[in-house]
């Protein structure tokens, strides 16, 4: 689905044999320059904008959602 548009899409997601290789991976996507923002953010909603900007969800509300739980369970206590 081309950015900036509405609707549903069906993304694909990788299928890992173990947890270390899913984690292998991540650390890979996340040492991605797209992501540097995220690194330097210290509020939740901040590193979920990030996330977002970064291209890593395909909702554009993805942040919003994201903080939103984050709220429901009172995590901003955690941002430092």
């Amino acid at each position: 689905m081309p950015k900036g548009s509405t609707g549903k899409s069906k993304e694909k997601f990788k299928k890992y044999n173990s947890l270390s290789a899913s984690m292998a991976d991540a650390i890979r996507v996340m040492n991605n320059n797209r992501y540097k923002g995220l690194f330097l953010e210290r509020s939740t909603y901040g590193q979920a904008l990030a996330l977002q900007n970064g291209f890593y969800a395909s909702d554009r509300r993805y942040a919003k959602k994201l903080s939103s739980v984050a709220a429901q369970y009172k995590l901003q206590r955690y941002d430092k």
